[in-house]
């Protein structure tokens, strides 16, 4: 999976929480407040598929959808994939400190 597919299936997401929203008969005023997001960080996800984690899990307990998130989360294909998104990795610092004695 390659980062544009990331971004598609990101951006896929918002209409299917919007979709759910609607069966819950919810305005996104209504969701927000039951999420304790604010209204237009529910319309962004929506429209858009932006936000943290925090506003995905938020709406998502708030519309009772836990049990669906597998569906709506795309697989990792695997755990060199999944580093590949996260960006570089820190490493040990190389060579020798040296003291400056104490005079």
């Amino acid at each position: 999976m390659n980062p544009s597919q990331v971004a598609s299936h990101l951006a896929e997401l918002g209409p299917r929480f919007r979709s759910w929203r609607i069966t819950h008969q919810l305005t996104q005023a209504e969701l927000a407040k039951k999420a304790g997001l604010n209204p237009w960080t529910v319309s962004e996800f929506e429209r858009k598929g932006a936000g943290t984690m925090d506003t995905f899990m938020r709406i998502a307990i708030a519309l009772q959808v836990g049990y669906r998130l597998i569906e709506a989360v795309p697989a990792v294909e695997s755990a060199l994939e999944l580093r590949r998104y996260k960006g570089p990795t820190k490493s040990a610092a190389r060579g020798r400190r040296t003291r400056k004695s104490a005079r």
